[in-house]
Order: C-alpha cells, then sequence, then structure tokens
C-alpha cells in the first residue's frame, strides 16, 4: 500500500513539474524542449540545432480519412503536390506549392533560374492579381477560354465561360464584358461597356468605350469611336476620331477628330440621325460636324470620302450628301448634294454629280497633264442630229478679258475671305483672263434655240465649258470651207468661160484680120489710075 502511494505521489509530481538539463514540462507558463528557459510568450519552444519537427506524413486519400479535423490542423502529404497543408476549418490548403519553392520576397529575389522559378501555376487553373480586392490582373481566366488581363477592374463581368479569346490591359477595360469574344483593349474605359460583342480592337483611353453590340470595329486613339454602341466594321485611327457617330458603319477614318460631332453636341444627348455609313476621312476634322447650338444634326449620307484637314468639314444643321469625294484642305459641300468630288484647297461644289478641280483658292495658275482630257462615247450615242451652228453662233459671242470679282464671288459662295490659307482677293482680282461672259453666251444659244452643252448652269452661279465651244466652231469651219469650195468651183466655172470667150474673141479677131488682110491684098493688086489712063 505504501508502494502504491509512493508512485502516485511520483506521478503528481511528475504532471506539476518534469526537467532535465534541456527540457521543462511545467503544469503553468511554457514548455521547452531543447531549452529550459522557453520564451514566456510561447506555449512551446522548441531548440535544436541538428535536429527538426517531424509532423504527421500521409497521403491524400489518408489526410482526407482523418475524420472531424480540426480549424488548423496541419499535415504534410507525401503525395500529388507535396507539402504541407492546414485544415481551414472547411477544406484542406496547401502551405507550400513546391518542394524546391522558397516563395517570391515583396521586396525582391535575388539567384531565380528560369528553369525552375516562376510566378503562376502548375495546374489548369488561371493566375488571379487584385489590388484593393478588386481584380486587377488574369492570366487564363477560365483557362479553356484563354482570357488575359491586366488593370484595375479588367475584366470584371463574373465569369460565365461564354466568352473567350479576349485580352485586356488598362484599368476599368472590357469592364463589363458578359458573352463578347475576340476582342482586345488597350487603354484606361477601352470597351468598357462591351457586352457581347466580339472581333473589336480598341487601343488608347476610352477607345470604344459605349460599344455594347458593335463587332469588328478598329479604334486607335484616345476618344475614339467613344460614342459606337452598335455599329460594326469601322477602322477609326487618331484622336477622338468618329466621337460622336454611335450606330455607323463601314467606315475609315484617319486623323484628328474625323468624322466626328462636337463634345458639347454629344453631352447634350442629342441623337438627330448620326448615323455616318461607308465613310473614308483621313486628315484632321474631315467629316466633322461643329457644334452651333442647333438641335439638327446630321450626318447621314453614306459612302464619302475625304482626304484633308477640314475636308468634308460642315456646321450644325447642314446635311452630308452621299457618295462624295473631297481631297484637300477645307474642301467641303454646302449642301446635302451626292456624287460629287472636290479636289484642292477650299475647292466645293455647287450642285450634285459636279466635280471641282481648285475652286476658291487662287494661286491654281495651271490644271494638265501629258495627254488630253477624254469623253466617252460608248456606248454608241442615239438620237444624232446635224442641228449644230456654226457661224451663226460664233458670230454672236463676244471675246473678252476680265478680271474676276472674288470678293462677291466667296460671298456667293459663303466663303469668309479671312480664312487661312485663302488668297488676297485684291491681288488675285488683278489676274486677267480671256474668254467670254457665260450669260452672252447663253443668249446666244438661246437666241439661235441652240440647246448648248457648253453652258452649265446651276442654281447659283453660271459657267462655260470651254472645250464644248470646238463644235461650233468646227461647224463655222466646215461652213466656211463648204462656201470656200462652193467659191473655188464657181471661179474655175467663170475661168472656164473666160477662157471660151476669150478663145472665142480671138477667134472672131483672127478671122477678122485675115479678112482684113485679104482686102488689102485685093485691092494692091488692082491697076492704078495712071495706068488706067495709058490704056
Amino acid at each position: 500500500m505504501r508502494k502504491t502511494i509512493t508512485m502516485l505521489g511520483i506521478f503528481v509530481a511528475g504532471t506539476i513539474v518534469a526537467s532535465a538539463q534541456t527540457n521543462i514540462f511545467p503544469n503553468t507558463g511554457s514548455a521547452g524542449i531543447g531549452t529550459t528557459a522557453p520564451n514566456a510568450s510561447s506555449i512551446l519552444e522548441i531548440k535544436s540545432t541538428t535536429k527538426g519537427l517531424l509532423i504527421p506524413r500521409m497521403t491524400k486519400a489518408q489526410r482526407d480519412g482523418i475524420a472531424t479535423p480540426a480549424a488548423g490542423l496541419m499535415i504534410y502529404q507525401t503525395n500529388g503536390n507535396l507539402g504541407f497543408y492546414f485544415y481551414d476549418g472547411t477544406a484542406w490548403k496547401q502551405i507550400n506549392y513546391s518542394r524546391n519553392s522558397t516563395g517570391w520576397a515583396l521586396s525582391g529575389n535575388s539567384g531565380t533560374n528560369p528553369a525552375t522559378n516562376f510566378i503562376g501555376t502548375a495546374d489548369a487553373n488561371a493566375l488571379l492579381f487584385r489590388v484593393n480586392n478588386e481584380k486587377a490582373g488574369v492570366i487564363g481566366y477560365d483557362f479553356n477560354n484563354s482570357n488575359t488581363g491586366f488593370g484595375y477592374k479588367t475584366i470584371k463581368a463574373s465569369a460565365s465561360g461564354s466568352y473567350s479569346y479576349n485580352t485586356a490591359f488598362g484599368s476599368s477595360t472590357l469592364f463589363n464584358n458578359t458573352s463578347g469574344f475576340g476582342n482586345t483593349a488597350t487603354g484606361n474605359n477601352a470597351l468598357y461597356n462591351n457586352l457581347a460583342a466580339y472581333d473589336n480592337t480598341a487601343i488608347g483611353f476610352s477607345a470604344l468605350q459605349s460599344n455594347t453590340t458593335g463587332n469588328s470595329n478598329t479604334a486607335a486613339g484616345i476618344n475614339s469611336l467613344i460614342s459606337n454602341t452598335s455599329g460594326s466594321s469601322n477602322t477609326a485611327i487618331g484622336t477622338s476620331e468618329m466621337f460622336s457617330i454611335p450606330s455607323g458603319n463601314s467606315n475609315t477614318v484617319i486623323g484628328t477628330n474625323s468624322l466626328t460631332v462636337s463634345t458639347t453636341y454629344i453631352y447634350r444627348g442629342i441623337s438627330d440621325e448620326i448615323n455616318a455609313t461607308s465613310q473614308t476621312a483621313a486628315g484632321c476634322n474631315t467629316l466633322a460636324t461643329v457644334d452651333n447650338n442647333e438641335l439638327d444634326t446630321y450626318i447621314n449620307g453614306p459612302c464619302n470620302t475625304a482626304l484633308g484637314v477640314d475636308a468634308l468639314h460642315r456646321q450644325v444643321g447642314e446635311r452630308f450628301g452621299g457618295y462624295n469625294t473631297a481631297i484637300g484642305y477645307s474642301a467641303s459641300e454646302d449642301e446635302e448634294f451626292s456624287n460629287s468630288s472636290m479636289i484642292g484647297s477650299y475647292a466645293d461644289i455647287f450642285g450634285s454629280n459636279e466635280i471641282i478641280v481648285g475652286d476658291e483658292n487662287n494661286s491654281i495658275n495651271s490644271i494638265g497633264g501629258h495627254v488630253s482630257w477624254s469623253v466617252f462615247t460608248v456606248p454608241a450615242p442615239k438620237s444624232i442630229q446635224e442641228n449644230v451652228p456654226g457661224i451663226a453662233f460664233i458670230k454672236l459671242l463676244r471675246p473678252v478679258t476680265y478680271n474676276l470679282d472674288y470678293a462677291a464671288f466667296r460671298q456667293l459662295r459663303k466663303v469668309q475671305n479671312n480664312m487661312p490659307g485663302l488668297n488676297n482677293s485684291k491681288t488675285a482680282e488683278t489676274k486677267n483672263f480671256t474668254g467670254f461672259i457665260a450669260q452672252e453666251a447663253s443668249a446666244a444659244a438661246k437666241k439661235l434655240n441652240y440647246d448648248f452643252s457648253g453652258i452649265d448652269n446651276t442654281e447659283s452661279i453660271m459657267r462655260l465649258r470651254y472645250s464644248e465651244f470646238t463644235v461650233p466652231l468646227i461647224k463655222a469651219v466646215q461652213e466656211l470651207s463648204s462656201v470656200h469650195d462652193s467659191l473655188i468651183v464657181q471661179n474655175i466655172i467663170i475661168q472656164q468661160n473666160l477662157q471660151q470667150k476669150i478663145s472665142e474673141q480671138a477667134a472672131e479677131l483672127l478671122l477678122l484680120r485675115n479678112t482684113l488682110l485679104a482686102s488689102l491684098l485685093d485691092k494692091s493688086a488692082e491697076p492704078g489710075p495712071a495706068l488706067q489712063n495709058k490704056k
């Protein structure tokens, strides 16, 4: 009995304190293994320079077989993805991704080996970055669909697995994308509102920002195609290209503010018929409309081509016609004309179906080439009539020299004389021209009831086609040639008649001469008076 009590005392004493030269296990305070002075903040401190701590080692199946693991329970997994795992109360989490990994330091790393050291995943999961707990970068998002993004809130919309092959760089790029695919966005807010649209490329701050359903657009430059929502197949290169066009299709623009309406207009939320289609613009402010606080802005003519600063540049309230071509500084139109071309600084048309070269820029001294202008006559003309007046029309024309009143001309065309690039009108008005007065030529044709194609009469101004005067001139020459030929024939007949008369008169004179001569000879043969008396 005494022996039992003694052993119990020893056991109790051992539970109170157990110590050795390097270990201490008190019932209060800190316990130490390899130290008799454990840190006061620890419940257990282990010290050794020759041995380590070995925690339970097991396979993944054995780990998963642990019944009701406690949160914080730790094991070392010996198969599959080797490493330390802990139970977070819901699932097992790996602490160390690789047996050879040492982790990446926040202050940089050295001695790395690109063959074995990397940042990324070793399985078919995306690599995700966050800033302020917001998605800021993703590589391989929805791994099988190949989406890549870098930037705060890039491709923020939740993954549905229905969009793929998107690439986004910049804050809030492709922010609202839900099912669009094949899009590339670079720059803050680029393709921000894209939902289901596909095959768009946006490069630049807010490029294609409003696009929701427009497909196959290319925008390069700050605010390019910023207002496009549903337009497709547009190409815009330059700052603020197609700035205010929400639904145009198949347009190509290159240059600052090309094919655009001013910001004042778009910020007022006006949307009257801005639907440019199949336009081509290259140059600052080409195919642009300036807002003058009017509400009736239109850019609706299809298939226009503009090359040059301010080409096809209009004020609000002026429509663009379709199928026009404008090449040159401020080459433009004032009305809704169509199928016309303007080439040269300030060149402008007067109506539809016209081509104007070098109009209103008075420095043009010559227009020409190596060959003459050709006029088509194929297919063969019909209703041919030989009713062109010649001498009668030419005689009514008045050839003159003159100077042009450019100030009055520009006032008629509503062009300001102080616009840059225009010559001084006083200097231009000293230039002499040789020609006809269009109104006089028109009056001459009307007097002869001649529908003369050389008169180009539009609503605002009358012009002459000088090449057309060749035809009545040729007719006049033909008429003069006919008269000339007739006179030659008459002259020949007169000469023949005259020769015949001369011959006849010469024969008569010769006969008369012979008669007189014979008569004189007869008289000389008769005897004289003396001889007769002698007889």
